[in-house]
């Protein structure tokens, strides 16, 4: 079935720091040589809607201890391209 072909990722990702906290952005990537080359070859998705971030920062332990503990936020979206007849289904 077509929903489980395989899927091509090109992204671009950035990590940086800002006021003691770490961000991670990551989105598509449509206009890349080896993306066209790969998708001609058959067979594979390319997948064009992709979105991605994370922060991670130092919080308080939550049971106390004095040792701090890390909190992570994670946002994701991504087009699978799946028939929404069978998405539905799920």
């Amino acid at each position: 079935p077509s929903f489980l072909t395989s899927r091509q990722y090109t992204i671009a990702r950035r990590v940086f720091e800002k006021d003691g906290e770490l961000y991670g952005v990551t989105k598509a990537v449509h206009d890349h040589a080896s993306a066209a080359a790969d998708a001609e070859a058959g067979g594979i998705v390319p997948v064009d809607v992709y979105y991605s971030m994370w922060r991670a920062r130092s919080v308080p332990c939550p049971w106390g201890g004095d040792a701090p503990a890390a909190e992570t936020t994670l946002l994701h979206h991504e087009q699978l391209k799946i028939p929404e007849h069978l998405s539905r289904f799920a």
